[in-house]
C-alpha cells in the first residue's frame, strides 16, 4: 500500500491586549510586536508590514482572490505580478508581506493580531517544535515592543498581553488554523462539489464532518462561557460556538466546519491545500501533536480508500453536524448521544475510538514511519484515559481542555464555590 505524504502547517493569530495605554490601540501594539522581530538578530527576509486591518478589507481581499482563481488553475501564481497589480490586503493574503524567518516560518499582522505561520513539514513532531519556536519568538518580540512602547509613551505601567486563544469573550474569534495537503481528486470531492448528490462524494463529505466534529474531545483548548448558543459554564472547545454551517467559504462570519477556501499555494494540478478553521489553538504539546497527527492520518486513510472500505458506521452521516459540534463541546461526560441519519446514535468518544482503531490497522498495513505509529498509540491512550478518569490518567490529563478543567475544579474546591 503506497502512502501519500501529507504536508502540515499551522497558522496562529495571537490574541493581543494593550493595558494602561492612553491614545493607543491594540493594532499599534500588534505592529510593534511583529516589527520587533528585526531586533532579535535572527536571519529573516523583510517584505514590509502590509496588513489587513478590518473585516471590510478582508472581504475585498477575498473578492480579489476569486478574480485570480483562473490564474491559479493554470500555473503557480506569479508573486511579482501580484505585488504590482493587487491591493495591499491581497498581497498580504498571498504572502507578499511580513517577515520570512530562516526556518521558512512567516510572521506578520492580520486583522489586528500578530500572526505566525509555521514552516511546512510532513512530520507532526516537527510541527510541535515549529509552533513552540513561534511562541518563543512572539514572547521575545512582546518584551521588546513593550519596552520600546513604555519609553515612547513615558509610561512604565503600559503592558502588552498576548494570548494563544481563539475567543475574546466578546463574541469575537480569531485564527488557530491548520493546513493539510490533499490530492486534487480528494480535495475536489470534499470541497469543489460540496452539495453533490453522488453517494461517493456525499459520503466523503459526511465522514470528514464527523471526524472534525468528534475530534474536539482530543484537540479542544477549553473555554469558560459560551457565545450565542446553549449556556455552558465550561466547554471543551473555544471554536465550536463559532461554527455556523456544515460547509462554507468565509473564515470570519458564518463559518463552516469544512472551509471551502480553494487557495492553492503550490501547483494546482499536483496538490491542494485543505484549510481547517474549526479547531482550537493549543498550548499543550500533546494536543498540538495529536491535532495534526490524527488529522493527517485521517486524510491519509481517505486517500487510500481505507475508511471508505471499512464497516459502514464511520460513513453514516451525523443528522446535524453543526448542532453536534456545539453538543460535543458542552458534553463533559463524553457520553451524549449524537443522532445519525439512519436513526442510530453514537458518541464523540466512541466515534474517535473507531477512527483510532482503523488508523491502528492502517499504520501497520501501510508500514508507516514510527512517528505515525506513535501518534496512534498516544491517540489510543488518550481516548482510553478519557473513558476512565481523565484527571488521573497520565495521557488524558495532559490535553489542554482537561488541564484547564482540572485547575478550575481545584480552584472551586479551595474557595468552596
Amino acid at each position: 500500500m503506497r502512502d501519500r505524504p501529507v504536508v502540515l502547517g499551522l497558522e496562529t493569530e495571537y490574541g493581543i491586549f494593550l493595558k494602561h495605554a492612553s491614545n493607543m490601540d491594540d493594532l499599534v501594539a500588534a505592529y510593534d510586536v511583529v516589527g520587533a522581530v528585526k531586533e532579535l538578530n535572527i536571519p529573516l527576509i523583510d517584505r514590509g508590514l502590509e496588513v489587513v486591518e478590518d473585516i471590510d478589507e478582508h472581504e475585498e481581499a477575498e473578492s480579489e482572490r476569486e478574480a485570480w482563481q483562473s490564474l491559479y488553475k493554470h500555473h503557480y501564481a506569479n508573486r511579482a505580478e501580484v505585488a504590482v497589480s493587487s491591493s495591499r490586503a491581497f498581497r498580504q493574503r498571498m504572502g507578499c508581506s511580513g517577515f520570512i524567518l530562516e526556518t521558512g516560518a512567516r510572521y506578520y499582522v492580520d486583522l489586528g493580531h500578530p500572526e505566525y505561520s509555521t514552516p511546512e513539514t510532513e512530520d507532526p513532531r516537527t510541527i510541535v517544535l515549529a509552533q513552540k519556536a513561534g511562541d518563543v519568538i512572539v514572547e521575545q518580540c512582546r518584551q521588546r515592543a513593550e519596552y520600546l512602547m513604555r519609553a515612547r509613551a513615558r509610561n512604565h505601567d503600559l503592558a502588552i498581553h498576548i494570548y494563544r486563544n481563539n475567543s475574546d469573550g466578546n463574541g469575537n474569534s480569531y485564527a488557530g488554523h491548520e493546513n493539510y495537503s490533499l490530492s486534487p481528486d480528494l480535495f475536489d470531492a470534499i470541497i469543489k462539489d460540496p452539495f453533490s448528490n453522488k453517494p461517493t462524494i456525499k459520503s466523503l463529505i459526511c465522514t470528514t464532518l464527523k471526524f472534525l466534529v468528534t475530534r474536539s474531545i482530543v484537540i479542544g483548548a477549553g473555554k469558560v462561557g459560551f457565545e450565542d448558543f446553549a449556556p455552558a459554564h465550561y466547554q471543551i472547545s473555544q471554536r465550536a460556538d463559532f461554527m455556523m454551517q456544515p460547509i462554507g467559504q468565509s473564515t470570519v462570519k458564518w463559518r463552516g466546519i469544512i472551509n471551502t477556501r480553494n487557495d492553492p499555494l503550490a501547483r494546482y494540478n499536483l496538490v491542494r491545500r485543505f484549510h481547517t478553521i474549526c479547531g482550537d489553538s493549543n498550548m499543550s504539546e500533546l494536543s498540538i501533536y495529536l491535532k495534526c497527527g490524527i488529522t493527517a492520518l485521517f486524510f491519509k486513510m481517505l486517500e487510500q480508500g481505507y475508511i471508505q472500505h471499512s464497516s459502514g458506521d464511520l460513513m453514516t452521516p451525523l443528522s446535524d453536524s453543526v448542532r453536534a459540534m456545539h453538543s460535543v463541546s458542552r458534553d463533559l461526560t463524553l457520553r451524549e448521544q449524537l443522532p445519525l441519519d439512519d436513526g442510530t446514535h453514537t458518541t464523540a468518544l466512541k466515534t474517535q475510538m473507531r477512527y483510532c482503531e482503523l488508523a491502528k490497522s492502517y499504520t501497520q498495513d501501510a508500514r508507516l514511519a514510527p512517528v505515525w505509529i506513535d501518534i496512534v498509540q498516544k491517540w489510543e491512550a488518550v481516548l482510553n484515559g478519557m473513558d476512565n478518569n481523565r484527571f488521573t490518567d497520565p495521557w488524558a490529563r495532559s490535553l489542554d481542555w482537561v488541564i484547564k478543567e482540572r485547575l478550575l475544579k481545584q480552584y472551586q474546591k479551595k474557595h468552596h464555590i
